[in-house]
């Protein structure tokens, strides 16, 4: 007999190789409807093994709360994400055995655990560890039981040892980038020179009938507005000045991972150093199950969505438009829902401060901007990751906004003053009165000075 589990996801808040008065939280967390039960002997055996273990080192143990438990206990899987200050985290994967003892009536009963030791979102180890116990028939249950505790014991002596290899990690992750404020005070920032050429790729999706095809357990709505959204972003760059041989558009069937990919490759030879990239895309957001970066992916026409090394990720993306020969780009993400939330995967985030349940749309405007360097990068979104984002009419409610702001002023603004005096309240103001008690905040972030980016 073989059976799959997932025992624990474990988050440290360390001070280098010193781990007196750490915090640490505790996660079991369910792979598959195959997986044991949060309640399984062997799994409550694991989760009180590591809390003793790492109490006795003097760490703090937190767990999540039971409302956290119930909604994971419900679901057949879940998709677990790092937030930008996720500090040390550990997890932790397990597989039970048994085997007959050659020559007698007894059997082996084994727990072998595979664990990776994160840094935020980067993974530092891996650390494996395992335990056998022999039993008579009848006492199978506390043999796994003992059998885990050996297997805790091994891993944890592993990371132990392995923060002791780098001591100068924190369990606080610097927060490279995060939504934009200038200090009080501080004059707006005057617009950058005047590009030498705009470059703009469109990307929008609303028919997702070839993704539930062959996808057949996803219940990924089609999104009406996509196309109008797409239609208005080329109307009005065509307004503020853009040729429209500068601007590619691919919605739809054109709307594929190969497509997209050969229209970042087409940007890379036609963009110089003095060029303005706009990069547009709507459609549905799909969180990235464990994803060490933290980025999701957007769901596009042929996406599959089990095979994670055929996707094209917003980190492939972030990385394509910062490859790029042109020092400013333009960012806008405008995902109406949240794909994860369609397909039923309750969303664990880990942090320093807490381990909680959250749907998240496909794109973080702090982490798109984080480690960008040598670019002015600026990121809007049309909301908050744990937020879906309104229709308004024909057109989504953040697009809308934006293309009015860009018209009002000729797109000769500034990006952030045009968030600031086009966005930032109009956006929760009109939610309120399209949703009574919703608000839709849209998100801005920036890398070099990207605030300061106007056409």
């Amino acid at each position: 007999m073989k059976t799959r589990l997932i025992v624990a996801l474990v988050s440290f808040a360390l001070s280098g190789a010193a781990v007196a008065g750490t915090t640490l939280s505790v996660l079991y967390k369910r792979d598959s409807a195959q997986s044991v039960e949060r309640t399984d002997t062997a799994v409550q055996s694991a989760l009180v093994a590591f809390e003793q273990e790492l109490i006795d080192r003097g760490i703090e143990v937190i767990a999540p709360d039971a409302k956290t438990y119930e909604v994971l206990d419900r679901a057949a899987g879940s998709i677990v994400t790092f937030a930008p200050d996720a500090g040390l985290s550990l997890l932790v994967d397990a597989v039970k055995t048994t085997r007959p003892s050659p020559g007698t009536d007894r059997s082996f009963a084994e727990v072998r655990m595979r664990t990776r030791l994160f840094h935020g979102r980067r993974v530092l180890a891996s650390v494996a560890g395992s335990g056998q116990i022999e039993f008579r028939a009848g006492s199978e249950d506390k043999a796994f039981e003992a059998a885990a505790k050996r297997a805790v014991n091994q891993i944890i002596s592993g990371v132990m040892a392995k923060l002791e290899q780098n001591p100068n990690i924190s369990g606080q992750v610097k927060l490279d980038a995060d939504s934009y404020q200038p200090p009080p005070g501080t004059p707006p920032a005057a617009p950058l020179p005047k590009p030498q050429k705009i470059h703009a790729l469109l990307v929008g999706v609303s028919d997702f009938s070839t993704v539930r095809k062959i996808n057949p357990r996803a219940d990924v709505a089609d999104l009406n507005g996509v196309i109008g959204d797409v239609q208005l972003v080329r109307r009005t760059l065509q307004d503020i000045g853009v040729t429209d041989k500068q601007i590619k558009v691919l919605t739809n069937k054109d709307a594929t991972a190969q497509s997209l990919r050969q229209a970042l490759g087409a940007l890379a030879a036609a963009s110089g150093p003095d060029d303005l990239v706009v990069f547009f895309i709507a459609s549905h957001g799909m969180p990235k199950n464990e994803g060490i970066t933290g980025f999701g992916y957007p769901v596009l026409y042929d996406t599959k969505l089990n095979d994670k090394a055929g996707l094209i990720d917003f980190e492939e993306i972030r990385n394509g438009l910062t490859s790029l020969a042109a020092r400013r780009v333009i960012w806008v993400a405008d995902t109406c829902h949240s794909g994860g939330a369609a397909l039923g995967l309750p969303v664990v985030e880990i942090s320093t401060r807490a381990i909680r349940v959250r749907p998240v749309n496909g794109l973080s405007t702090r982490a798109a901007a984080m480690e960008v360097k040598e670019k002015d990068l600026v990121v809007l979104s049309s909301a908050r990751e744990d937020q879906v984002a309104l229709e308004d009419g024909e057109n989504g409610l953040f697009t809308l906004m934006l293309s009015r702001g860009l018209k009002a002023t000729s797109g000769k603004a500034t990006m952030y003053s045009l968030y600031k005096d086009y966005l930032e309240n109009q956006v929760p103001a009109r939610s309120r009165e399209l949703d009574p008690g919703y608000s839709q905040q849209p998100s801005f972030a920036r890398a070099g000075h990207g605030d300061a980016i106007s056409f």
